[in-house]
């Protein structure tokens, strides 16, 4: 019970300086170029607030709307406008402040604008793979972090459009398709307009919602297949999903037990952390949930957290594609990354 209360104080601690310095911060730079100030009472109460605020929102079912757009539309504004304020703190000994006060709202409307408006692009990535494994063509489409919840259902109806002009045979979704306990399942009926198998394995988004397991339990009746420590043949190849939830339990040891297969085999897990462990029992690793940084220079940090954190990647005979995702998580903005769809060309040689 201590060390639960304790880490609820930290994390309090945390959203209070992330508070401070992406919600108010800027704001208190900005204003002092007027040479306005705001009473330090005010700035701790505004932080306070804006700390439960948050913390309501992303540890409960709440999806007030109003909520959900103070604190991501607060965290991109934050997140940028804090970026620019350091920036200008550095040139304001060479340039004037009148610049400055109308460089700060010009270049940040510009990036939100920009951010915005290539958030709301799919592209189609292409990638083909030959191998003496694989018996007759196979096309399949992957698609990862598709995030509803902070996305609205009207992407899937997009996304759904998208597939349905490709001529696939199977659709596989890498985790994080809901991150919101207060998403409606009924909204997935859409997917019953896709002719084709859709398999599924869980992300760290679907493992916070509410009720999760009974959430999980529910997908097939939308005609989704969750195979979370599964595997199964068709098309040709054989296909292996991990749960995310699974990581934390020694997955290579499962493998290990598995079979050996003369198919082309696809592992389909959430992270990419497990790679290139995993490349000894796969041909094709397919992973998402990095969105590839998502916001540069945000970028940067996942780096550090995930070596192989977008891309197409080898080791030795095996392959890993990690997807930027499909949808966004929290504010709706794409700097240095595009939202996309994999379509995967599996050729005889």
């Amino acid at each position: 019970m201590f060390s639960s209360i304790l880490r609820q104080l930290v994390l309090m601690m945390v959203v209070f300086g992330l508070s401070y310095g992406l919600y108010l911060w800027p704001m208190v730079y900005y204003l002092g170029l007027f040479s306005i100030s705001i009473p330090f009472i005010y700035q701790m109460a505004f932080s306070f607030f804006t700390m439960i605020f948050i913390i309501l929102y992303l540890q409960t079912s709440l999806t007030y709307w109003p909520l959900k757009l103070f604190v991501y539309f607060g965290m991109a504004v934050g997140f940028y406008g804090g970026i620019i304020s350091g920036i200008c703190l550095l040139i304001n000994p060479f340039v004037s402040s009148e610049i400055i006060i109308v460089l700060m709202p010009v270049s940040l409307c510009l990036i939100l604008v920009y951010g915005y408006v290539n958030s709301r692009q799919i592209l189609i990535r292409t990638l083909s793979f030959t191998s003496k494994k694989i018996t007759r063509s196979c096309r399949l489409i992957f698609m990862s972090d598709v995030h509803l919840g902070s996305e609205s259902v009207q992407r899937l109806h997009r996304l759904i459009n998208k597939i349905n002009g490709l001529n696939v045979q199977a659709l596989l979704i890498g985790g994080d398709l809901i991150d919101s306990s207060g998403f409606d399942l009924s909204e997935l009926s859409c997917l019953k307009n896709l002719k084709m198998p859709i398999y599924f394995v869980t992300g760290n988004h679907e493992r916070y919602l509410k009720d999760s397991a009974k959430k999980m339990n529910e997908l097939i009746h939308y005609g989704i297949q969750r195979i979370d420590q599964k595997t199964l043949e068709n098309f040709g190849i054989r296909l292996i999903g991990i749960g995310d939830h699974a990581l934390k339990n020694q997955p290579l040891d499962w493998f290990k037990n598995m079979p050996k297969s003369s198919l082309f085999t696809i592992l389909m897990v959430h992270q990419p952390s497990l790679w290139p462990k995993a490349a000894d029992f796969c041909d094709l690793m397919l992973s998402g949930h990095t969105h590839a940084g998502q916001m540069a220079p945000f970028h940067w940090l996942v780096q550090l957290q995930f070596k192989f954190y977008r891309g197409l990647y080898q080791w030795n005979q095996s392959w890993l594609y990690v997807s930027s995702g499909a949808g966004n998580w929290g504010p709706q903005l794409r700097i240095g990354s595009t939202c996309e769809l994999v379509d995967i060309h599996l050729i005889p040689e």
